[in-house]
């Protein structure tokens, strides 16, 4: 997964007075153009899920009818210190060079979250 690029780091305007001859000036491009890439990370999730065909004294139009149960859980260990997502900021500093004056923004894992549900299929 990549943080969400802003187009106006990637223009020839933002690497203008980088001078290919002077070392710093070539990290300095070359901080402008990098692209983030997150690190591997993982949620541990459940689902599991019931159903009962019930007695045809309960059968809707002749049919078959079950009833069904279902549970989930997702992210059981409560990770929320996973970014999911993110982008970097629509402005750049193009006086200065300074990639860190507008930082990105970054979106988390919600933490332990679950459902259940009940049907009937007919």
């Amino acid at each position: 997964m990549w943080l969400s690029p802003n187009p106006l780091r990637r223009t020839a305007d933002a690497i203008a007075d980088a001078d290919p001859e002077n070392p710093s000036s070539a990290e300095i491009k070359s901080a402008i153009l990098a692209q983030e890439k997150f690190k591997e990370q993982f949620t541990l999730d459940f689902f599991g899920g019931w159903s009962k065909l019930l007695p045809r004294k309960h059968y809707i139009n002749s049919r078959r009818t079950y009833i069904l149960f279902n549970l989930g859980v997702n992210n059981i260990l409560n990770s929320t210190n996973i970014r999911s997502g993110g982008f970097e900021q629509l402005r750049f500093d193009f006086e200065g060079k300074n990639v860190n004056k507008f930082p990105p923004k970054y979106y988390y894992a919600f933490g332990l979250n679950f459902f259940g549900s009940i049907g009937l299929r007919f």
